[in-house]
């Protein structure tokens, strides 16, 4: 039955190039010991069935048999049966007209695809051919595959086992290190292109092309690294940190991050030096390790303010700001992004100051200054419009609502509220971010103490921020949802929550900051209604749970 098979998926295949080709009794016989020899592999069958567009089925088995040394004892059933594979790929290479080998070969350089832009700047760097010519000559000999034909850049990927193969042949070409170094160029150039706007999180078809090359950006970042040319691993580095940040990647940032700033390159060019180490610590702070995150952002501010770089230090006092909030301190968070926001300003930077207004804003807000607040918010959207950020439109909306709303304003509040959330579910790869706008309602019905309406919303939002694994954003949520809990009857539960919280800001060495006064108001609950054994059960329970367990108690009904 498996030969069966083969035999039908061969046909297929053959039926792709030659419409007309039937089994028939004279070829049955060749047919089948093809695909017997072939082991039913469908890719081997897939190179072979393209070579029937050139020669007769009886002359592909005589190809097959030169030059795979094939034996026909009918026992294909062998361990190992991608030797196989392995030879009907170096066949179909050796089929090639040399420029589509040395095509080919050049392309092994490649991880996860690559455009007909991408694969004319290495190959040109190597070789005189004709890239689109050659292309289609791969294609048509199943070697490439073509993806994403209505797209603006049509993409093209290889198997796995063919990307290897090409791979090893350009290993061993004495063109390697040219193309290598020729990718790690264009994919800085590519990354330099869109970092302007790596920033500005509403902007997602520029992050799509940088979402579309992860594998060949850390493909020439590890290159740059490993091959003596730091100048390239450097500028991916600053070129890539804005996406990092701006995709939460904040455990591959930090790696790589790590490595970058010990190069003496880095050290030599103190601007650099700054903006690696300012990305560095938000990365840092966004993944909860609160005392990593200060170092590194107190030396970008140093090396910033020593030699005068005044878009270096906007961005470094940002980010500070950012983590002093985290941790409690609004009113020392709101100097800093005033004085990010003033630098931003100088520089006719019109989405950083904006930014920073939003977040000055936002500081005003903790600390009751609740008309300053609003100033600040209504300034920001007034300068919003033309940024193309659809993010910093929805989440000025978002927090200028969250300020109406503890203004009592609540037909107001609700109003932007709704725009809010509509603007972040338009956002694609962003719909995530709703989850910001239920927060808001949220926490109208914890004041309201509307306790089953503000479990079901941070409940909502918790689950929106799970997806990125926002550190701040899931931590509070959990923090809310436990005390939700507590209040409807749950205070077991509610309490293993909390301590699950508290242990993971233990482990970030961070305070809890904000989520102290839910922590507290869940502890004189627990206090006031489980008996000390149970507690200390709880507690236990909630510090050796993981966030996947964590979760599902959190949003368990009962």
């Amino acid at each position: 039955p498996e030969d069966f098979e083969a035999i039908r998926f061969f046909v297929d295949r053959v039926h792709l190039i030659a419409p007309g080709f039937q089994i028939t009794p004279t070829n049955a016989q060749a047919v089948t010991r093809i695909c017997v020899a072939l082991d039913g592999l469908p890719l081997a069958l897939e190179l072979a069935a393209t070579q029937l567009k050139y020669m007769t089925v009886d002359e592909l088995l005589a190809q097959l048999d030169e030059h795979m040394h094939l034996t026909w004892t009918g026992n294909h059933r062998f361990p190992g049966q991608h030797d196989s594979l392995d030879k009907v790929v170096v066949w179909s290479y050796d089929l090639l007209d040399s420029g589509a080998r040395r095509l080919m070969r050049s392309l092994g350089v490649f991880n996860g695809g690559f455009t007909l832009g991408s694969a004319r700047a290495v190959h040109t760097a190597v070789a005189d051919d004709d890239v689109a010519s050659q292309l289609r000559t791969l294609v048509n000999a199943s070697l490439l595959e073509r993806v994403d034909a209505d797209a603006a850049a049509t993409r093209f990927t290889m198997l796995e086992t063919i990307r290897q193969f090409a791979a090893q042949r350009l290993h061993e070409s004495d063109v390697c290190q040219a193309a290598h170094r020729a990718h790690a160029v264009y994919f800085l150039a590519l990354a330099q292109s869109v970092a302007g706007q790596s920033m500005h999180v509403g902007v997602h078809s520029q992050l799509a092309v940088l979402d579309a090359e992860d594998d060949n950006l850390r493909a020439a970042l590890s290159w740059a690294l490993e091959n003596n040319a730091p100048g390239l691993a450097v500028g991916l580095g600053v070129a890539l940190g804005g996406y990092w940040v701006t995709r939460f990647r904040m455990q591959e940032g930090i790696a790589w991050l790590t490595r970058l700033i010990q190069l003496p390159a880095c050290e030599e060019t103190p601007a650099i030096n700054a903006r690696l180490h300012a990305t560095l610590g938000r990365l840092l702070e966004l993944s909860g390790d609160y005392q990593h995150a200060q170092t590194a952002l107190t030396n970008a501010i140093a090396l910033a303010r020593a030699q005068a770089q005044a878009n270096e230090m906007a961005l470094a006092l940002s980010y500070m700001g950012l983590l002093t909030r985290t941790v409690g301190d609004s009113a020392g968070a709101k100097a800093l992004f005033a004085e990010s926001a003033m630098l931003y300003a100088q520089l006719r930077q019109r989405h950083g100051e904006v930014v920073n207004r939003a977040y000055t804003a936002n500081c005003h807000h903790d600390l009751g200054e609740l008309d300053s607040a609003e100033e600040q918010y209504r300034f920001a959207l007034d300068r919003a419009p033309g940024l193309d950020d659809a993010f910093i439109n929805a989440y000025l909306l978002w927090r200028l609502s969250d300020n109406l709303a503890a203004q009592e304003r609540v037909a107001e509040s609700k109003e932007l509220l709704v725009q809010a959330a509509a603007r972040f579910t338009e956002l694609q790869a962003f719909k995530a971010l709703a989850g910001y706008a239920h927060v808001t309602a949220a926490q109208v019905a914890m004041a309201n103490q509307d306790y089953p309406e503000m479990l079901r919303l941070f409940r909502v939002s918790l689950k929106h921020s799970l997806q990125t694994r926002f550190f701040w954003g899931y931590t509070y949520e959990l923090s809310a949802c436990a005390l939700a809990m507590a209040k409807l009857g749950r205070v077991t539960d509610g309490y293993t929550v909390t301590a699950f919280v508290d242990q993971a800001f233990r482990r970030a060495g961070a305070p809890l900051a904000h989520r102290q006064g839910l922590h507290d108001e869940v502890s004189r609950t627990a206090k006031t209604q489980l008996d000390a054994e149970v507690m200390a059960a709880a507690w236990q329970r909630g510090m050796h749970m993981t966030l996947s367990e964590i979760t599902a108690l959190t949003l368990a009904d009962t």
